[in-house]
């Protein structure tokens, strides 16, 4: 989704890593995309969940679940990342 994506670069494509800011950085991302989707589209309810971590020579596991009517209700995650940091929303 173009809308998450450019939120996610508005707020991360020109900042390095920084632990003691990633806690605000994660609350605006996820704050903005919903503000973003429900201008977009206002029928729908929307969950924000955004992760950033550092780049580092390690690993990650995430995982989800949901109960939902899967003819109308969908998941989505997008990932962007820059030369120091990792952004991962669903």
């Amino acid at each position: 989704m173009s809308t998450v994506r450019g939120v996610i670069e508005k707020h991360l494509l020109k900042k390095v890593y920084e632990p003691k800011d990633t806690q605000t950085w994660t609350n605006i991302i996820a704050d903005s995309c919903v503000k973003a989707l429900t201008e977009l589209s206002p029928n729908f309810k929307y969950m924000v969940s955004s992760l950033i971590l550092q780049k580092a020579d390690c690993g990650i596991s995430m995982s989800g679940s949901c109960y939902w009517d899967s003819e109308v209700d969908g998941n989505v995650s997008i990932t962007c990342e820059n030369p120091t940091m990792l952004c991962i929303v669903t």
